[in-house]
């Protein structure tokens, strides 16, 4: 309900499709943030390789030293209206956030069929 408001002075957020082109406001697409800032997720914890498939190798040239060409995607859909107010619309992918872990969906519903009588 609502929008998140607009990017944060500094931040390049933009909606794009699955190409990575930039949509006009009211078109559903993709989130994703240009060129990172401090502070910014680094890493997951011992897994440097997972942190790049996952969050920036969609949208990415992974292979430039230049953070200009690196495009972080949080894997969240939304779009953006004539003023910049970002909406996020939802996740992406099939996974659902619990208490901080990661559940797929395809798991949940392999134990419940599992199950007699569910």
């Amino acid at each position: 309900p609502g929008s998140a408001g607009p990017p944060l002075p500094g931040i390049d957020a933009q909606i794009v499709d699955t190409d990575g082109d930039e949509v006009e406001p009211g078109r559903a697409g993709y989130l994703t943030v240009n060129k990172p800032w401090p502070g910014m997720l680094r890493t997951l914890y011992d897994n440097d390789e997972r942190y790049i498939s996952e969050y920036w190798a969609e949208y990415s040239d992974t292979d430039s030293d230049d953070p200009d060409d690196w495009v972080y995607f949080p894997e969240d859909g939304a779009k953006v209206d004539d003023d910049d107010y970002i909406t996020v619309l939802g996740r992406v992918d099939d996974v659902i956030n619990v208490s901080g872990h990661r559940l797929g969906t395809m798991e949940i519903e392999s134990a419940i069929v599992g199950v007699e009588g569910v």
